[in-house]
Order: structure tokens, then sequence, then C-alpha cells
């Protein structure tokens, strides 16, 4: 395991103490970190033969979600271009911290197991 994944890790298991770990703030320990979708899914598999779950809070990433992409569609087109995180705040009325759990949300959710990010869906 490299040492980036193994420091996230005991990070969510920090987070998660001794309890389930709500969807926003496995995104938030994640943050910024460079992992594919295969490390993403490690993680999930290691927190839960550990005892843990992963649950989705009520009005939690999924439930910002559909307002961020709103949002960010509305901006791109009266832009022209992909809007910034703080520009999809501003539009969405909520926190730049909030839209980019969100967007994280929406990357873990698009890419399938075992593709790359940013590779294009298989056929």
């Amino acid at each position: 395991m490299r040492p980036e994944l193994a420091e996230v890790l005991a990070a969510l298991l920090e987070a998660a103490g001794d309890g389930p770990l709500d969807l926003d703030r496995f995104a938030q320990v994640i943050g910024a970190a460079a992992l594919d979708s295969d490390e993403i899914d490690f993680l999930f598999g290691d927190l839960e033969a550990r005892g843990h779950t992963v649950v989705s809070p009520e009005g939690g990433a999924s439930g910002r979600l559909k307002h961020v992409l709103q949002a960010a569609r509305e901006l791109r087109v009266e832009l022209g271009r992909t809007p910034r995180a703080a520009e999809i705040a501003q539009r969405a009325g909520m926190p730049e911290s909030d839209v980019q759990i969100a967007l994280a949300f929406a990357r873990m959710l698009g890419q399938p197991p075992g593709q790359p990010p940013g590779a294009p869906p298989a056929a």
C-alpha cells in the first residue's frame, strides 16, 4: 500500500471511531488526495472488513448534488466554460467546501471500479 493511501485509511479509521462513517466525512477525509477508483473501492472494503459502514446522511453530499449539478449546468451555458467551485457555490447558495464534497461524491459515483479517473466510460 502506498504511503498516501495508508495515511488516508488511518485518518478514515480515526474519523469512524466505533461507529459508521458518513459519506460527507469520508469525502472530507480523502480531500484532495490523488486516489483512483480502485483505491476508493479498497478504502470502502477495508472499512467494511473492520466492521464500519459508510452511510449517506440526510441532506448530505447526495442531497446537495442535485443543486450543485443544476448550478454547474446553468453556469456552463452562461459562461461558455466549466465553472469553478467558487462560482457554483455562489449560484447554489452554499459553502464552497460543500460544493467540493458534492463534486467529489459525483466523481465517485460516476467512475466504475477499475476505470482510471478521466477515462471515457466503457462501451
